[in-house]
This record gives C-alpha cells, structure tokens and sequence, in this order.
C-alpha cells in the first residue's frame, strides 16, 4: 500500500491472491502515503502516518475487507513517518 517510485507517491493499494498468483488492485487510500506504518486489527488493515511528498501525516485510515472500502479515523496527535505499529493479542 501506497510508496514512492522516485517521482510520485501513492494511495494505491494490491493484493497478491496466492491461489492465481496475481496482483489485484485494491481501492485507494485516501491519503498518498510513503513511509506508512500499517497493521491488522480484527480483519481490518490500518494504514497510519507517512509521507505524502510535502508533510509528514498523523491522519490514518482503515481497509475493511468486508465492504471493499478505506474510512478516515480519528488522527493522531502527532505527525508519523518512518515509525511501526503493532498490534498485539
């Protein structure tokens, strides 16, 4: 999700089906994010803080597999880039 090919950053996302062996292209973030820090909670992807080619973010988003779609969720008090996250139990 998302990157920099050394020109453009972007909000895309792919998935890699195993059973094909193919790429799928996903919706895209709302956010063009480099640098993200990304997990899974509970079946949904989080995509939080990155680079969009000007600022560092503290937005963040979440994928839910289940409706195919990104929402915006509350951002964080501070700008993140280049950071992890985790989740854990």
């Amino acid at each position: 999700m998302g990157g920099f090919d050394g020109t453009e950053h972007f909000s895309s996302m792919r998935r890699l089906d195993l059973a094909t062996r193919a790429w799928d292209e996903m919706p895209p973030m709302y956010e063009r994010r480099c640098y993200v820090s990304a997990t899974v909670l509970n079946g949904r992807i989080y995509a939080v803080g990155g680079y969009n080619g000007r600022v560092r973010l503290n937005t963040a988003e979440v994928f839910d597999p289940q409706t195919n779609r990104w929402s915006l969720i509350a951002p964080m008090n501070e700008q993140r880039c280049d950071a992890k996250c985790a989740t854990l139990n």
